[in-house]
C-alpha cells in the first residue's frame, strides 16, 4: 500500500522559521522515493492575534486552526480529521531525510495489528564550534528518549481507544 491511502502527516505549528525547511524536505522525501506525499494537516495553533504571516504551505496540504491552546490540542485536531488508519506527526523543526517517507510507509504497511506506533530516529544536532547550552543539550536527550511526537507515528484506533492527547 502506498503511504496516500496508509498515513496522513500531521504538523503542529507555531508558525517557527523551520517549518520551510521542514516541508522541502517532505517534498525531497517524496520526489527521492518516487512517492506521492499522503495527505498533510498543517494545524496552526498560533493564537488569532498572531497570525499576520502567513504559513507557509505545501499547495495539497489543509490547514486546520486550533487558536493557541498548545500541542495536544493541535495534535489531536489532526488526527481526528485523519481517515486513514494511520497517522504521523512531525514537530515543525524536524528536517527530515531523503527515505524517511519510504522508510516509514515500509515500516507502516509491515506493521502486524498489534503495533500501535512506530518511532522515527532523531539526529539532534550540536554546535561543533562552542559547548552546547542547556536547551541545546536538553533537546539532545530527545535521541534516546521513547515515543516522542517529533517524529512518530499511531495508529488511529490506538490513538481513538485512549482519548488521544491530554
Amino acid at each position: 500500500m502506498s503511504g496516500s491511502g496508509l498515513f496522513t502527516i500531521v504538523i503542529p505549528t507555531l508558525g517557527r522559521r523551520s517549518l520551510t525547511a521542514l516541508l522541502d524536505s517532505l517534498q525531497a522525501s517524496a520526489a527521492s522515493a518516487g512517492l506521492a506525499l499522503p495527505a498533510v494537516y498543517l494545524v496552526d495553533d498560533r493564537p488569532v492575534g498572531q497570525r499576520e504571516i502567513p504559513l507557509p504551505v505545501l499547495p495539497s496540504a489543509q490547514v486546520l486552526r486550533t487558536g493557541g491552546r498548545g500541542p495536544a490540542a493541535a495534535r489531536n485536531a489532526g488526527w481526528r480529521a485523519c481517515a486513514t488508519p494511520w497517522v504521523a506527526f512531525l514537530d515543525d523543526d524536524v528536517v527530515l531525510t531523503p527515505s524517511w517517507l519510504a522508510d516509514l510507509t515500509r515500516d507502516l504497511s509491515s506493521a502486524n495489528a498489534f503495533i500501535g506506533g512506530s518511532q522515527g530516529e532523531l539526529t539532534v544536532p550540536l554546535p561543533e564550534d562552542r559547548p552546547a547550552d542547556d536547551w541545546e543539550r536538553g533537546t539532545a536527550g530527545l535521541q534516546s528518549a521513547s515515543w516522542i511526537t517529533a517524529d512518530m507515528a499511531y495508529r488511529i484506533d490506538a490513538l481513538r481507544a485512549v482519548g488521544g492527547f491530554d
